[in-house]
């Protein structure tokens, strides 16, 4: 088999077709020549070198965030292309979630063109950008991408990413001290996967927001044909890593997922580790903001379902993040039955 013969999967790549997609009339530049390449030469170019996938960029020239020719290029690849959209940084989420549904995977950020300066104000891009479960691909020269780290530590993607992390890490060095043999590959996909369901995209409407998360591993473990054994092992330690000592009873990973989301989340037994233990963790993933961010993190992930914080601590974000909220009380439900007694 030669290199043409081999199935690949090309990251990369711009259609531009200004005979049906006209560009747009202030662009800096217009591409001509062997630049241009419609979406039907495009799946004769992949036929050609057997390429099986592809990304299809919206290019920052011609069209700027005029996406209808990189849309109809997707609709087009019969399943097999995935795109990049350019969007501006007030976009609703609305038109993100329609880009989604296209096969959109995430907005350029290009600071190489756009300079550091105009994305530097850009939380509710990339707030929303995480709330639908997107990527926002950052393009940028030299040293350009130091100037977006604040924004960056800022935003919920990144704050539950460093939360997962420090979550897997805290869980290893626990693991250590305990001696708890243990599955590091299903610890890891338990521990980045356990605050998926927070993330519109995971997010159902009716279940709790552990289960959306835990189903979301099930469903990535299965593409990976993981024998069910383990799968339902990752699904039982995202499912209860919220639910105080049942897990302490269980496998280890799933003992591990909840004492490393304990830890990280309130610093309990803070003293379990040691302070070098604790620096380097933090050093690798640091804690920006991540009270504040953490507490805003679980709000928006409930308070369009209530009822599942119910005989959770999530009735104490309600509580302290939206107006009105009135915690249920058991009591009451219980006094109400219909049952005479």
């Amino acid at each position: 088999m030669t290199i043409f013969d081999e199935p690949k999967i090309d990251c990369h790549n711009h259609v531009i077709d200004p005979l049906h997609f006209p560009y747009i009339e202030n662009t800096r530049y217009r591409p001509s020549g062997q630049e241009i390449g419609t979406a039907l030469q495009f799946r004769a170019v992949m036929r050609a070198y057997g390429v099986k996938y592809a990304l299809v960029v919206q290019p920052t020239s011609g069209y700027g965030t005029d996406n209808r020719c990189m849309l109809d290029a997707l609709a087009r690849g019969e399943g097999r292309l995935k795109g990049i959209g350019l969007v501006p940084n007030d976009v609703s989420k609305a038109r993100l979630a329609e880009l989604k549904a296209q096969g959109v995977l995430g907005v350029t950020v290009n600071l190489s063109i756009e300079g550091v300066d105009y994305f530097s104000q850009a939380d509710t891009l990339f707030n929303r950008l995480a709330d639908l479960d997107m990527f926002a691909q950052i393009q940028y020269q030299k040293d350009q991408l130091l100037g977006l780290l604040p924004l960056i530590g800022r935003t919920r993607t990144r704050l539950l990413f460093d939360h997962s992390r420090r979550v897997y890490l805290w869980a290893s060095l626990q693991a250590e001290r305990l001696g708890l043999d243990h599955d590091a590959e299903l610890l890891y996909v338990g521990a980045m996967f356990h605050d998926v369901g927070l993330l519109e995209g995971h997010r159902s409407e009716h279940e709790r927001f552990e289960i959306d998360g835990a189903n979301a591993a099930r469903a990535f473990l299965a593409r990976h044909g993981l024998p069910e054994e383990q799968v339902m092992t990752v699904w039982q330690s995202i499912a209860l890593h919220t639910t105080r000592q049942v897990p302490e009873y269980m496998q280890p990973e799933v003992r591990l997922v909840a004492l490393g989301v304990q830890y990280d989340v309130l610093g309990s037994p803070f003293d379990t580790l040691t302070a070098d233990q604790r620096d380097a963790v933090v050093a690798a993933h640091p804690r920006t903001s991540f009270q504040r961010g953490m507490i805003e993190a679980l709000a928006a992930g409930v308070r369009d379902k209530p009822e599942t914080a119910i005989g959770t601590m999530l009735t104490d974000i309600l509580e302290a993040t939206v107006p009105g909220y009135v915690r249920p009380n058991v009591c009451d439900a219980i006094q109400s039955s219909r049952f005479e007694t």
